[in-house]
């Protein structure tokens, strides 16, 4: 993660996971009478929950694979552990499998408690935005900065996701309002994302990097900065929601003629 790719990738995968909890009700079915075997067997696996935790397992455990491989393996011959921040990572990508695979189960074989996909993926935010926060040691300002306020970003995440769980939803086409809590958050989780890779590892700058050299004019710049992301992810999610509103309505009306 330590590199541009590394903070790019996470930062899209952010933005996508969101914007795609914002497109489900798009793609939500309705009931049907038909309840053979072989029907409800295709219907969880064109479900969007089964969709999206297909994706983070498989993401997950290969981001965690090439964090303890690529390069290398991380433990040396004499038995320490060398890259120790790729295990920090691995950790990370780990839980979110875990929050992918208990999104697989409440749609396919198990009756999970209503919410609990949601309360994993809380705990995953939660243990994101932990491992981050004693992410900093003998880093400079700009990059503590960049970290801290992405801390914030993933501890709106991991509220809204908790807080969602405790709410009754009364259907998948009208979310609950801390959905959009930990979908903005989430959206905002990835742009700052992408926003730290290009101050730290800006692959095209070439000389100094002008975000070390002026660090008090940088850190100032930086907030500002934070403050614009998070106006562009609450945009961002109400454009979609209103895509995806007048998508819900005018399937309603079709449906009904």
């Amino acid at each position: 993660m330590g590199t541009f790719i590394g903070h790019i990738i996470p930062g899209v995968f952010f933005m996508v996971l969101a914007i795609w909890n914002l497109l489900r009700p798009c793609f939500h079915s309705r009931p049907s009478r038909y309840t053979s075997r072989c029907h409800q067997f295709k219907k969880s696996l064109l479900n969007p929950v089964f969709m999206e935790g297909v994706v983070k397992v498989i993401a997950t455990v290969a981001a965690a694979i090439g964090e303890l491989w690529w390069g290398g393996w991380k433990i040396s011959s004499g038995g320490s552990f060398r890259s120790l921040n790729n295990y920090q990572h691995a950790t990370m990508y780990s839980f979110f499998g875990l929050a992918g695979l208990v999104e697989l189960l409440t749609v396919t074989c198990l009756k999970l408690r209503p919410g609990l996909d949601k309360i994993f993926q809380a705990t995953a935010f939660a243990v994101e935005g932990f491992l981050f926060y004693y992410h900093l040691h003998g880093r400079s300002a700009v990059d503590v900065r960049l970290h801290v306020l992405l801390v914030l970003a993933i501890a709106g995440c991991a509220v809204g996701s908790l807080l969602e769980a405790l709410v009754d939803v009364p259907s998948e086409a009208h979310p609950s309002f801390f959905r959009y809590v930990w979908i903005s958050c989430t959206i905002l989780q990835g742009t700052w994302f992408i926003q730290t890779g290009f101050v730290l590892y800006n692959p095209w700058h070439t000389g100094p990097n002008p975000w070390i050299s002026d660090e008090l004019s940088a850190l100032s710049i930086l907030t500002a900065s934070y403050a614009w992301h998070i106006l562009l992810s609450v945009f961002i999610t109400a454009f979609v929601d209103t895509l995806v509103n007048l998508c819900v309505r005018r399937r309603s009306r079709r449906d009904t003629n």
